[in-house]
């Protein structure tokens, strides 16, 4: 029998030697980070430091916001990674003497609830039987008064008793209530102080299981990667320029927030505008369905664009949750939504009028998301897990600049300076925000849109107080019927810039007619001061009826010698029409894309 168990023991050693895993527990050291747009893709270095064989290794100490599905391992070459997992665990207790400190005044309170409780309910028997006692002697009192026998003095005692004891039980009822509410809080208290004496003291461990066979006995390490939400960034700029310099300084900066609950210490940081692709799988279609019907239910235009834009944010939106979702359970509903939007859409180009699907479509068509820029800063980072925004500096980059002045008048009397600048450097610039400097003093913010290497951006540096512009009307000629049933109006204009300052300034001033229509025609007068040609005016906004001019404004002219362009048009329509001075309802859809895309050229030249 001994030799028996001797021969188990020596045989489940064996086994044990053979497929038992060593257990080990590393926490690691988070030494490079990733940062999205609403995540971060954190990277800690974990030595291994088992022998050769099956190696069970749990990672300690990850935070809450990491995300389970996410985790994934880079190993060195002795290491073969079987696979990964992600736990959670409940641990710590709260102390119990303090536990049965706070339960005992717990159950003592709730103790004089109920008592307090039972005195009520006496208060209310008492109170039915002086009513009872009333309900007996009011009718005896009648019955005594008509036989003329009634007992005054028995009745006032009666009477008497019977107001003294409503008094005594009304004062003992108050008290009884307040006693309750006071009761109540201090229940209360006492259960909160236990919620957060049991939170204190337990905690939930998040934990990596790594099971992986090691081929030699040396010392190795690992890369375990990971998900965290609840970190984001966004670019910021100082723009700093000078009037009597040939370059701009650009200073990038980046607003970075994370409260993952690790602390990221001397980290290297990436910060990146594309997602954390985690997903190797792209989206499936699903069958299209068409329902057919004996109507037709047309859509007007404004209907048509606000419908094609919802589609398209929420198609976008469905791209970015389907590279971020991990789980092939989120997929599935993902990909059915985005589906369900696409067949949103293509029933409506199916069924709407084409010539004006396609002049909708084409002003609200989905854009991506731009340039998958990042920048790898220099360094070790440090980002504390906190609510509030740390600045990261990424880069400083010097562009060439021109500057120049625009004018406005029929909109307002200030002059802008703004700024051309080239990115002639390796670096794309994102859209943000930007706090913009002249010759040291700061001028105000602006917009920097997304600029890619080798393209021009224009941002504004602010008004000039030596320059001013006004615009005049000068006269209106309406000549009589033309061609049987035309009629034709002369419209007279001046623009006035001023210049206080002593030095002469290049303006470009601006101005418009009104777009030429089927049945209205539009014929600008001869220019003593020719438009401007500029490629980018010429393609951009001259077919829309802006009128530009490039001229000089001399130095220390103001009024009588001031800088003046003058210039006419003439309008040709029906005589029975009437040009109607009354502001739409809302602006035509197509009008107001047309403005928002000659805003986009003044800031965004390709």
């Amino acid at each position: 029998m001994r030799r028996l168990v001797v021969m188990a023991l020596v045989l489940g050693l064996t086994v044990c030697t053979a497929y038992c895993a060593q257990t080990i527990e590393e926490k690691g050291t988070v030494e490079a980070v990733t940062l999205f747009r609403g995540q971060a893709l954190v990277t800690r270095a974990v030595p291994v430091s088992a022998r050769q064989g099956s190696v069970e290794l749990t990672v300690i100490g990850l935070p809450k916001a990491a995300v389970g599905d996410s985790l994934f391992v880079n190993a060195a070459k002795d290491l073969q990674v079987r696979a990964v997992r992600y736990r959670t665990r409940a641990v710590g207790e709260a102390p119990e003497k303090e536990v049965k400190t706070l339960d005992d005044e717990i159950a003592a309170v709730q103790k004089e609830m109920r008592a307090n409780a039972k005195r009520q309910i006496l208060i209310g028997e008492k109170k039915n039987y002086l009513k009872k006692l009333e309900s007996f002697v009011a009718p005896s009192a009648n019955v005594e008064m008509s036989k003329g026998i009634l007992n005054a003095e028995t009745l006032a005692k009666i009477t008497a008793m019977a107001f003294e004891q409503r008094a005594v039980l009304a004062k003992e009822e108050l008290g009884l209530s307040e006693s309750e509410l006071d009761l109540a809080k201090k229940l209360e208290l006492l259960q909160r102080k236990r919620r957060e004496l049991s939170s204190r003291h337990s905690k939930t461990l998040r934990e990596a299981v790594i099971f992986l066979d090691k081929t030699g006995d040396a010392k190795s390490s690992l890369r375990l990667s990971y998900l965290v939400q609840n970190a984001s960034w966004s670019p910021a700029y100082n723009v700093r320029g000078s009037m009597g310099s040939k370059t701009a300084a650009v200073e990038l900066a980046a607003l970075a927030q994370q409260t993952s609950g690790e602390d990221w210490d001397a980290v290297e940081l990436t910060l990146s505008t594309a997602g954390a692709q985690l997903v190797a799988d792209g989206p499936s279609l699903a069958p299209l369905m068409l329902h057919l019907s004996r109507t037709r239910k047309g859509m007007n235009v404004a209907g048509l664009e606000q419908q094609l834009r919802s589609v398209h944010s929420q198609l976008r939106s469905g791209q970015l949750a389907q590279q971020k979702a991990v789980s092939i359970a989120q997929q599935e509903d993902i990909q059915w939504g985005m589906n369900w939007q696409v067949q949103a859409l293509q029933q409506m180009e199916l069924a709407s009028d084409a010539n004006q699907y396609q002049s909708v479509a084409r002003s609200v068509s989905a854009k991506g998301s731009g340039l998958a820029v990042a920048y790898r800063i220099e360094g070790k980072v440090s980002l504390a897990s906190r609510h509030d925004n740390q600045m990261v500096r990424i880069t400083k980059l010097k562009l060439p600049v021109k500057y120049f002045y625009e004018a406005t008048p029929l909109l307002t009397e200030y002059v802008y300076r703004y700024a051309e600048m080239v990115n002639k450097t390796a670096t794309s610039l994102l859209e943000g925000r930007a706090s913009v400097y002249l010759d040291g003093q700061y001028m105000g913010t602006a917009n920097v849109p997304m600029v890619a290497r080798g393209q021009t951006v224009t941002i504004g540096f602010g008004t000039d107080p030596q320059l001013r512009a006004w615009r005049e009307f000068i006269s209106k000629e309406e000549k009589g019927q033309l061609l049987g049933s035309n009629k034709e109006v002369t419209y007279k204009y001046r623009l006035v810039l001023d210049n206080y300052g002593d030095e002469e300034i290049e303006v470009r001033a601006f101005d418009r007619i009104p777009v030429e229509t089927e049945n209205l025609r539009v014929t600008l007068g001869e220019l003593k001061d020719p438009l401007s040609s500029g490629a980018e005016y010429v393609r951009a906004y001259r077919p829309q009826g802006i009128l530009r001019w490039d001229v000089k404004v001399p130095a220390k002219s103001a009024r009588e010698t001031a800088r003046i362009i003058e210039y006419s048009f003439k309008l040709r329509y029906d005589a029975k029409l009437y040009i109607a001075p009354v502001m739409p309802a809302q602006p035509a859809a197509a009008e107001k894309m047309q403005f928002k895309k000659m805003m986009r050229a003044r800031q965004w030249l390709r």
